[in-house]
């Protein structure tokens, strides 16, 4: 497999009249507006969700999809910290 290794700066301008830079033309959707008001939304309609969970219930969904640090644990995993079944976790 062949890879192009050509660099293009960020700063070239672009456009008809060469007035724009090629950064200003890229959008970063980490920090749009709507990104941030969807992430907003979930997160608190994720909050709400789990609020009717028992604390162990949350707990296990928390470790399961990596609410708290991103790090998705197995239900085996879950069950070994628990000190619970795997079948139990589910």
């Amino acid at each position: 497999m062949i890879f192009s290794h050509r660099h293009i700066s960020l700063e070239l301008r672009v456009g008809a009249d060469r007035d724009t830079e090629l950064q200003e033309m890229l959008e970063d959707e980490a920090h749009s507006p709507f990104n941030y008001v969807l992430e907003k939304s979930i997160h608190q309609d994720l909050h709400g969700l789990l609020s009717r969970l028992s604390s162990q219930q949350r707990e296990v969904k928390r470790l399961r999809f990596g609410f708290t640090d991103g790090h998705e644990l197995s239900l085996a995993q879950i069950g070994h910290g628990m000190g619970i079944t795997r079948e139990r976790v589910r």
